[in-house]
């Protein structure tokens, strides 16, 4: 009688972080979406909240993103309604960017979504995440082991 193969290894403590945030990436981006919006969207109005009357470059900055790619993402929200360049705006000019009610309102909603997508995932303190998320950690592997 063949004797069974083993048992795969378990995944390392890493991995597993790395899964898990993935997938809690994948929640936050979905109810995001569903909310008409996006991380690096709320990631700008929550900081216009905060401090009203930044410049984009101050904005690239706290976001972590070029001067350019925060051009972009301004003029977007700016279309949309959702911010306002401040009236000396113009070309050359600094602008003095902050959430328009529109904006506020939209900031709302996504954290809204967001806390429901807290609430689903770590509410529970006590609450095993892997599992709760369908995953099936093993111990993890041995140094030695190949």
């Amino acid at each position: 009688m063949p004797t069974p193969p083993p048992p795969p290894p378990g995944a390392s403590p890493a991995l597993a972080v790395v899964v898990l945030a993935r997938i809690v990436g994948r929640a936050v981006d979905d109810a995001l979406a569903s909310a008409g919006t996006s991380v690096r969207e709320v990631g700008v109005l929550g900081h216009l909240k905060a401090a009203p009357g930044l410049s984009i470059t101050d904005l690239a900055r706290r976001s972590g993103v070029t001067v350019q790619s925060m051009h972009t993402l301004v003029a977007a929200l700016v279309e949309r309604g959702l911010v306002d360049r401040g009236a000396a705006a113009g070309r050359g000019r600094t602008a003095h960017l902050s959430v328009t009610p529109k904006g506020q309102a939209l900031l709302r909603t996504a954290r809204a979504a967001l806390a429901a997508v807290d609430e689903r995932l770590f509410a529970d303190p006590l609450l095993d995440v892997p599992t709760a998320l369908g995953l099936k950690l093993g111990p993890p592997p041995r140094p030695d082991a190949e």
